[in-house]
């Protein structure tokens, strides 16, 4: 149960950080009520992609292009960009798994698969590679 939760809460905060990094680059076409609409579905989307595909190697990928469309559908951007968008996103958020991950296994001095079974420490890691994430595409837009 704490990992569809957290997955529930990562898709949020993933979708909240390209709504930053989308927000300065271009203007919303689509009333409030409809984009809080993609919005949701992309959230929706995203958490099942990343629960269902943990592990793969694939769901950075799918996330990351399931929410650049939903934002080139929200905003006033061609797709070629919001597929950009989502590529720039994606190393963003590459680069702060990286480091979650590097960071929790030093201070913890395990080996990163052993504490990746651990709900809580999976939790607590993924806060922390969405924040930095975050951080990331903050200073960047």
């Amino acid at each position: 149960m704490v990992r569809i939760i957290s997955h529930f809460l990562f898709a949020c905060f993933e979708v909240f950080a390209v709504e930053v990094l989308f927000s300065a680059v271009a203007k919303k076409k689509l009333e409030r009520k409809f984009h809080i609409l993609v919005m949701s579905a992309a959230i929706v989307l995203n958490t099942l992609s990343s629960y269902f595909l943990t592990g793969t190697g694939l769901t950075l990928l799918i996330m990351s292009t399931v929410i650049a469309l939903a934002f080139g559908l929200s905003y006033k951007v061609k797709p070629f960009f919001a597929i950009i968008g989502g590529v720039v996103y994606t190393i963003i958020a590459g680069a702060s798994e990286m480091i979650a991950v590097l960071l929790t296994g030093f201070i913890l001095g395990e080996e990163t698969l052993s504490f990746m079974e651990n709900d809580y420490i999976f939790a607590g890691m993924g806060f922390i590679c969405k924040f930095i994430a975050f951080i990331i595409t903050y200073f960047i837009s």
